[in-house]
């Protein structure tokens, strides 16, 4: 299946060098109109057989390259983005092509999706880069050229790990605050596949 998977995706990146298909669909019903009228029922089908939205992400250098290149980033795709990013988010290119395919998917399935809710998890990624503005008072902090993506509820967030002198270790969310841990706790948290858990544990939290 794998191997199947893997021939037609190589044939979609051929077809999308060699196709002259470069009318721009204004609207996210549109996009999915045009998807189906160009795409092969091999094509469809493989994306269907996909089980989870995260699996999605398999098509997103074939049908993904084929949204980005020959529809937002042409110099007429800007109506485009602007109908399915309405509320201006903080998101990419990538972000954007990733929900209208993965809205395609959704509609192959005849499951319905909602476009800005995957917008506003791609935001809250893009947002976690920023390094906080407010620090525990009182403590010198030494930032770590360590940091950690965890999954949480609202989707994956990048980390900011730090330490004091005191040999504790600090984490950051953009969306959770601040934890402490030490040293003990930290190798724990480490290794753990609940990191998520740390940042609602009232032994850790600084508030």
């Amino acid at each position: 299946m794998k191997k199947l998977l893997f021939l037609i995706i190589c044939i979609f990146i051929a077809s999308i060098i060699h196709g002259e298909d470069t009318m721009i669909p204004k609207t996210i019903d549109e996009c999915y109109e045009r998807l189906d009228d160009y795409l092969s029922p091999e094509q469809k089908n493989a994306l269907i057989s996909i089980q989870s939205e995260k699996e999605v992400v398999l098509f997103h250098n074939s049908i993904g390259l084929y949204i980005r290149n020959e529809w937002l980033r042409k110099p007429n795709g800007e109506s485009l983005i602007k109908s399915i990013n309405q509320k201006n988010r903080r998101v990419s290119i990538d972000n954007i092509s990733g929900a209208i395919l993965i809205g395609y998917w959704a509609y192959l399935r005849n499951e319905g999706i909602d476009i800005d809710k995957l917008l506003i998890t791609s935001e809250i990624y893009n947002k976690s880069f920023d390094l906080p503005i407010e620090f525990p008072k009182g403590i010198v902090l030494i930032k770590e050229t360590t940091s950690y993506t965890i999954d949480f509820e609202d989707g994956k967030q990048n980390i900011h790990h730090y330490k004091d002198t005191n040999n504790f270790h600090y984490l950051y969310s953009n969306s959770y605050g601040w934890i402490k841990l030490n040293q003990e706790d930290f190798n724990v948290f480490r290794y753990s596949d609940k990191k998520y858990e740390y940042f609602f544990d009232e032994r850790y939290i600084i508030k």
